[in-house]
């Protein structure tokens, strides 16, 4: 199975700390429904997240469901385990003025750019850390998103991006013309990256979010609460609000599918069906209001 180096040390974080301390030594014929369970009911009594419980158990299906095909059990013991629904966030979506304030707050051009990139153009973290300057036509407004950047035990390493695939981001142009203005300060190396912490190394999440972030959303009076990533659901949300289809929602994004678009913004287009059915009673009580008009009758009666 290939794996990406983040999804790599999350699994051996989950095989290390959660799985193989109960498991390691415990015969597969051994392993039970009911031992199982019991496993899964500890991980909540210790306060582990549903998330993180799910996560857990998740990987061990995984392992458990391999020796069913390699013969070693009959039988998977996770099924019919029943894991606790995790929690669902509602992602946080800024106006444009918000955007706009968090930006001012931010006290360097650099990051004020780079906030407008991830709320109108919808990149992950990951992607935005990793652009270099030779991925950005400013002519047509738009950028190429061909890596990521992960953070690996300390260490970075880059990669492709979460859905493997290349993609093209569009720009507004004045988002453009901001990113026009930063690249002035960006040295001439195609290959330099465009946003970086001081001594043009790479951006890290936690010092990023923790030092920069949280402050600028404090200054504009926003819930420091806010993540990162909802810049990027803030995108999908102008997107939709300005009439985007779901399959272009999808591509901006970079979503594997647009299934994927509608699980994480089905609200959004709700939202958006609610304005065209407006429009449809709108229509209607025009048409409605024209046939009672004193010509409308006066002509159905000659008619008659």
């Amino acid at each position: 199975m290939h794996l990406k180096p983040k999804t790599r040390e999350g699994y051996e974080s989950l095989l290390a700390n959660l799985i193989l301390p109960e498991f390691a030594t415990v015969p597969l014929a051994a392993i039970t429904t009911v031992r199982v369970k019991g496993w899964v009911a500890e991980l909540t009594r210790r306060g582990l997240s549903s998330s993180r419980v799910r996560q857990a158990y998740q990987l061990f299906s995984m392992v458990l469901k391999a020796a069913v095909e390699s013969e070693y059990l009959v039988k998977s013991p996770c099924v019919g385990v029943r894991i606790a629904r995790v929690p669902k966030r509602e992602p946080a979506v800024l106006t444009e003025d918000q955007i706009e304030a968090v930006a001012a707050a931010m006290g360097q051009p650099a990051y004020s750019t780079l906030v407008y990139v991830l709320a109108y153009g919808g990149l992950r973290w990951g992607e935005a850390c990793a652009l270099r300057r030779r991925r950005c036509d400013l002519l047509r407004s738009r950028i190429e998103v061909v890596e990521s950047l992960a953070e690996i035990s300390g260490r970075f390493e880059f990669g492709e991006p979460k859905t493997y695939a290349r993609r093209w981001v569009r720009l507004p142009r004045f988002v453009s013309e901001m990113l026009a203005l930063h690249l002035e300060s960006v040295p001439a190396d195609p290959d330099a990256l465009v946003f970086t912490a001081g001594r043009r190394t790479p951006l890290r999440n936690s010092n990023f979010r923790r030092r920069v972030w949280q402050p600028a959303l404090e200054a504009a009076g926003l819930p420091t609460t806010i993540r990162l990533h909802d810049a990027r659901h803030t995108c999908a949300s102008l997107l939709i609000r300005q009439g985007a289809s779901v399959k272009a929602v999808q591509q901006q994004l970079g979503h594997s599918t647009p299934m994927v678009t509608l699980n994480v913004y089905a609200h959004l287009f709700e939202d958006d069906l609610e304005r065209l059915y407006e429009r449809l009673d709108a229509s209607h009580s025009k048409r409605q209001t024209a046939s009672r008009r004193p010509e409308a009758v006066s002509t159905a009666s000659t008619v008659a």
